[in-house]
């Protein structure tokens, strides 16, 4: 069982991770999408 919540927290830290590098991502692009996105949601 320690295996299988090791697997799932580094599963959930990288998709923090990624998460993060997409929103400094869009950031970095002047917030063109983030208003578009707020808009689809």
């Amino acid at each position: 069982m320690e295996i299988f919540q090791t697997i799932i927290k580094s599963i959930s830290s990288n998709l923090c991770a990624n998460i993060l590098k997409v929103v400094s991502w869009l950031d970095s692009l002047g917030g063109i999408f983030l208003p578009s996105l707020l808009i689809l949601l």
